[in-house]
């Protein structure tokens, strides 16, 4: 029988708040499961722990872990503009490759250089991003050289991606091509005109704002892994290869559309993430490894 774990509510926001490394503290209670979209983190209590200081079936935990975070990171931003004065002061916005509880993920990682303020709350489409704008007041008030944007991976991996493939058939010559049909340039072409309205908006509050945009790197499928493997699964796509060469085309058609369409864009630098995090770096389908981040956040800071 595994050791119970206590976990009281009325100390562990102090925990989160006063810990070097807060993954460290999530990982010590929450495990992960089953978000809405895939790049949307979500964590749930181990059997392990024991929650006192409150009834825990009332909780929403994800909701609070991203609320803590959320109030750790601007802290933490807050510090380093203090402290570090000679940092890039940077503004971000994402998914979960910007904040997952129970990863060091590509913000954490980017700290050790520069200033951030974190605005990623995973799970939200690009679109949805948009639609909100909570940026837009950051943006003015923090006045940074750099503005840092997550998205598009929910658009096209989360719930739109089992009406992008086709049930599997007999290789005709097309290869991974034949198997996704254009619902995928459909949804690649309002991630497009969402970006774009990004980039007005942004360019009207600071026309020289740098804006780094990123493309994901090639995803892995899982025997019935929750984000990808069941959806393949379900379309009869069950040779291993085969699932990856369908990612890669998939992921290369993003970022192909991202460079012809929104890296033309004046101000707007595209990081390119294909191929840089092995293929043991992964904590899951859709998510690097803490190690894995660290390469994503490398290969960021060669645009910022």
């Amino acid at each position: 029988m595994s050791e119970r774990i206590k976990l009281d509510l009325r100390t562990f926001e102090e925990e989160v708040m006063t810990a070097e490394d807060p993954t460290a503290v999530f990982q010590k209670y929450f495990e992960s499961t089953e978000g809405a979209s895939p790049f949307q983190a979500d964590v749930k209590l181990k059997e392990s722990v024991e929650v006192e200081g409150g009834e825990a079936g009332f909780i929403d935990w994800m909701d609070l872990v991203n609320k803590l975070m959320t109030r750790k990171r601007k802290r933490k931003y807050k510090s380093l503009r203090k402290d570090h004065p000679e940092f890039t002061v940077v503004v971000s916005e994402g998914d979960s490759w910007f904040q997952h509880p129970l990863i060091k993920d590509t913000i954490e990682h980017l700290y050790h250089s520069h200033a951030i303020l974190s605005l990623g709350a995973a799970g939200d489409e690009i679109i949805d991003m948009v639609k909100k704008g909570q940026y837009l007041d950051a943006i003015r008030e923090e006045q940074p050289e750099v503005f840092l944007v997550s998205g598009g991976g929910n658009d096209v991996l989360g719930e739109p991606l089992a009406s992008m493939l086709e049930p599997w058939f007999e290789d005709d010559g097309r290869g991974p091509a034949r198997i996704v049909n254009q619902n995928l340039p459909a949804k690649l072409e309002e991630i497009v005109q969402a970006y774009h309205t990004l980039v007005d908006q942004v360019r009207a509050i600071n026309p020289d704002l740098k804006i780094v945009i990123h493309s994901y790197d090639y995803v892995i499928p899982r025997d019935g892994g929750k984000y990808l493997g069941k959806k393949m699964a379900d379309k009869q796509i069950h040779e291993k290869t085969e699932q990856q060469d369908i990612m890669k085309y998939i992921i290369d058609t993003y970022f192909d559309t991202l460079k012809s369409k929104v890296a033309n864009l004046e101000g707007v630098v595209l990081s390119d993430h294909r191929g840089i995090v092995a293929s043991n770096k992964w904590f899951d389908e859709i998510h690097p490894s803490r190690d894995g981040f660290k390469e994503v956040a490398k290969k960021f800071r060669t645009y910022m």
